[in-house]
């Protein structure tokens, strides 16, 4: 990279910066998309209770 020539160093940077909002994108869409089916986050009360005692029905640690 010393003696090349830095333009494709720039493309590279370009296809880079592309790629992680290419990302952003689709990872937004898809959890958009899960959110408004199947919901990214349980109830208040089960939260609270813990998801080992409300998903299980048993605790996951004894302390």
């Amino acid at each position: 990279m010393f003696f090349g020539n830095p333009r494709l160093f720039i493309t590279q940077l370009i296809a880079v910066a592309i790629t992680i909002v290419y990302s952003f994108i689709v990872t937004a869409v898809i959890l958009k998309v899960l959110d408004k089916t199947v919901g990214l986050r349980v109830d208040d009360e089960s939260e609270v209770v813990g998801l080992d005692i409300s998903q299980h029905g048993e605790s996951g640690y004894s302390l």
